[in-house]
């Protein structure tokens, strides 16, 4: 591939999962990273190794966002930094391209990167010596301050819910968890799937959401044929969690759900998106 390749539009990061750490799990603010590959990919899929990376890079961060990020405060602010991964998954070359005007915010940046080193060894496939990124990291952004276009030639994935509701509204809930679903697997879309291929494909996820926001029972209950395309879809959910908590009204221990990926469908196939709350749902 050549470059700069960027890496979807954002990943949406919640503050929720910082407040679960500091037991105030009433933050409803986003703070939402991106990514861009700086340098040639000599046609490796970077896809999976990124998902890691980026997952890896949102812990360390959230652990030291300061307090002026957070309620009730919440200064707002973006902080861009590159650098180049080794083939050991060492880090060189790293500096501060765009500061946020608050060293605070800059630090805890700069330190969500530097708490992840060493990452994964570079894909075995690869044979360049380092890859370089770019990184920004949103603080609080205002509502389409960031690019959120989805990716047309993938659809959200449908969800079904296959335990009982208990009579609660999950709409607004499933909604943000399609969001960062969503994303996520935008991100990890395979060259496959995307221009001048294009390959069709399903992919049927399920799995569990637990009262904390975390994850179990993840299956693949259908696989698209392409090892890349399953990995995606598979990707967009493990690389999302933790999930907020349950709603506090939901008696249940867990929520099970189905996930359907479609790759590049018919323009005339059903779009059915949104969540839906029954508890015997029906293809």
């Amino acid at each position: 591939m050549k470059y700069p390749l960027i890496i979807a539009c954002a990943l949406l990061f919640s503050l929720s999962a910082v407040a679960q750490d500091s037991q105030a799990n009433d933050h409803k603010s986003s703070i939402p990273s991106a990514v861009e590959i700086l340098s040639d990919t000599r046609g490796v899929d970077f896809g999976p190794y990124l998902g890691d990376v980026l997952k890896k890079v949102r812990e360390n961060w959230y652990k030291v966002v300061p307090e002026v990020a957070r309620p009730p405060i919440m200064k707002k602010g973006k902080v861009s930094i590159a650098f180049a991964i080794k083939k050991d998954g060492g880090v060189k070359d790293m500096r501060l391209l765009s500061p946020s005007g608050d060293l605070s915010l800059d630090r805890a940046a700069w330190a969500g990167i530097t708490a992840s080193v060493p990452f994964a060894p570079l894909p075995k496939e690869f044979n360049g010596d380092y890859l370089a990124l770019r990184f920004h990291f949103y603080y609080n952004p205002d509502r389409g301050s960031v690019d959120s276009s989805p990716n047309p030639s993938a659809p959200e994935p449908k969800v079904e819910i296959l335990s009982d509701t208990r009579g609660v509204d999950f709409g607004p809930y499933l909604g943000r968890v399609l969001h960062d679903v969503t994303r996520n697997w935008h991100m990890l879309m395979p060259p496959v799937a995307r221009p001048p291929q294009m390959k069709q494909g399903d992919v049927t996820v399920e799995f569990a959401i637990l009262k904390d926001g975390t994850v179990k029972e993840v299956a693949l209950a259908k696989s698209s044929q392409d090892v890349s395309m399953d990995r995606a879809a598979w990707g967009g959910i493990t690389g999302s969690t933790p999930f907020p908590p349950l709603p506090a009204e939901f008696g249940g221990d867990k929520l099970q759900l189905r996930f359907q990926f479609q790759y590049n469908p018919e323009q005339n196939s059903s779009k059915e998106t949104s969540p839906r709350s029954d508890p015997d749902p029906k293809n």
